[in-house]
């Protein structure tokens, strides 16, 4: 983790985002004030952020730093594949809820549930609601199938398995897309969970198999940081205490203090040669990645040299 860029204005942090977007759909929507990556760029850009360039790439790509507001550089050769890749990132970032714990007093299961409840919601909105809010990405992302294609092409209902009143289970998904959002993205969520709680024994669809492999791998990740998870939530709702009030994230001087107070908690836990903070974690979590990347045959498109 180095060549840090600590961005604090909020009117930088919106250029920032302007230019990191590759894609022609992306930089076209940032042009939209009304659009939804427009807004959803206006909310990252509500706190400080920081973004960095990897030390050590193996160790550190699977290392959650959006957990603790660091978004790592990549390079992608596919532009679509790069904005999907920081869209998730900073869905994460956007959307992490934290809460201070005494040592003794941290509810692991609860942060394990609050963990998964979010790689499910960025997972869905980077893996398939991205398709239909720009419809214009998915002939440019990737070559084979992909999960969402299966709720574009109108093959599988997002309610299929599901109770919900006949007045809405009849509608297309691109009907319940357009008109009915809360259902569509509830129906999305069931059916990630459906996928995921399923026994893998009984998946005969190679991709909800890799989905349900890719749960498993994440549960081994927040095993990993059972010790240590508290010391991030704690600095991570101190900074978001700091700048719990509209005034406050509206001084630049305050959001520098937030930001400042975060990173010298991230350099005390990276020691010595250490290519990042935690590295104890990150370290034990890229072995888990790499053999779950091995057998389940994982691709990684994003490239070493940046």
């Amino acid at each position: 983790m180095e060549q840090l860029e600590l961005i604090v204005e909020r009117k930088k942090v919106m250029d920032h985002l302007h230019k990191l977007w590759k894609s022609e759909p992306f930089k076209n929507a940032m042009k939209d004030s009304y659009s939804f990556i427009y807004k959803f760029c206006q909310k990252v850009s509500d706190y400080p952020i920081i973004f960095f360039q990897y030390t050590d790439y193996k160790i550190e790509r699977p290392h959650f730093s959006a957990w603790f507001n660091a978004i790592p550089y990549r390079h992608y050769d596919n532009p679509v594949q790069s904005d999907l890749y920081y869209f998730h990132e900073l869905y994460h970032r956007n959307t992490l809820k934290y809460f201070p714990f005494h040592l003794g007093d941290f509810d692991f299961f609860s942060w394990m549930e609050k963990m998964k409840n979010n790689e499910i919601e960025a997972s869905i909105y980077s893996e398939v609601l991205i398709y239909f809010i720009l419809p214009e990405l998915r002939p440019q992302s990737f070559k084979d199938e992909i999960w969402a294609d299966r709720f574009l092409q109108e093959k599988v209902s997002v309610f299929n398995g599901f109770d919900y009143p006949d007045t809405i289970s009849k509608l297309s998904n691109q009907t319940l897309y357009n008109n009915h959002f809360p259902y569509f993205v509830s129906g999305l969520i069931n059916q990630r969970r459906k996928n995921v709680m399923t026994d893998a024994i009984h998946l005969k669809d190679p991709i909800e198999k890799r989905n349900k492999a890719y749960d498993r791998n994440n549960i081994q990740f927040m095993w990993i940081w059972e010790r240590n998870a508290v010391l991030i939530e704690n600095a991570m709702s101190e900074f978001y205490n700091i700048l719990r009030f509209e005034k406050d994230r509206a001084i630049n001087d305050v959001r520098k203090y937030a930001l400042d107070k975060l990173v010298d908690f991230l350099s005390m836990h990276q020691l010595g040669n250490d290519p990042c903070p935690f590295y104890k974690e990150a370290k034990s979590f890229a072995e888990v990645f790499y053999a779950f990347q091995e057998t389940y045959q994982f691709l990684i498109y994003d490239k070493k040299d940046a």
